[in-house]
């Protein structure tokens, strides 16, 4: 189900290089408990549903201001086929489209990368595979699935990001090692800081984020095996 929560007229930050509407997809199938959409994760989000004809409407109106539309969560992917519905009705106002996920549906990328209708996507990951649960929240990921998803934007992907959001007692410089040795080859990671407010777990409210410092020295461990490595809010 396409259970749209939130739209963001405009963002100079969302996706990169362009001035972007943000659509918030609700439900996420993940409990990362830094997570800072945590009634979207949750699907516990009271605003009401926005109808996709509404946004499309918007959309229209502003697309002469706007370069794409970058559609977030929750997990968009739990939309299904109503997802890729959506973003080809984007694609037909002539707009470029990002799409965030956390790479537990590779079969959904398949078939957007299969139509071509995702012009950016930018993918969670959010651990080492062998560490996912923990940082993940959820007791059961299938890390085949998000090998896979990983593999299918690498290879086949028209321009993409992997990121993690750096939280201290979650990630380290093995972190940061085994990701990069995981990802090797990968065009582009971005190392995002925590922001210590409003996280799904509210102990981690209290956790102070790394210094700036020390995320460039996890990215220069990252630099040897991914061609473009930087760092996002610090």
């Amino acid at each position: 189900m396409l259970d749209i929560k939130g739209l963001m007229p405009t963002s100079l930050i969302e996706y990169p290089n362009k001035i972007a509407a943000v659509v918030f997809l609700n439900n996420c199938n993940f409990r990362c408990p830094f997570c800072q959409n945590a009634s979207l994760a949750l699907g516990t989000e009271t605003a009401p549903s926005i109808p996709r004809e509404q946004v499309l409407a918007f959309l229209k109106t502003r697309k002469k201001w706007l370069d794409g539309v970058a559609i977030t969560g929750g997990e968009p992917t739990l939309a299904g086929d109503e997802l890729i519905a959506f973003v080809r009705e984007i694609k037909a106002l002539s707009l470029c489209v990002e799409l965030e996920t956390n790479g537990s549906n590779p079969e959904l990328l398949r078939e957007l990368l299969r139509q071509r209708l995702v012009d950016y996507y930018a993918m969670d990951y959010k651990a080492p595979l062998d560490d996912y649960e923990r940082v993940a929240g959820a007791a059961t990921i299938d890390k085949n699935r998000i090998k896979e998803s990983a593999a299918l934007l690498i290879a086949e992907a028209p321009d993409y990001e992997f990121r993690a959001t750096v939280v201290p007692g979650l990630f380290d410089e093995r972190s940061a090692l085994r990701i990069a040795q995981e990802l090797k080859g990968a065009k582009r990671f971005f190392l995002q800081q925590f922001q210590a407010r409003d996280c799904l777990d509210a102990s981690f409210n209290k956790l102070a984020p790394f210094p700036p410092k020390r995320l460039q020295e996890f990215a220069a461990i990252m630099r040897p095996f991914v061609s473009e490595v930087g760092v996002r809010g610090a």
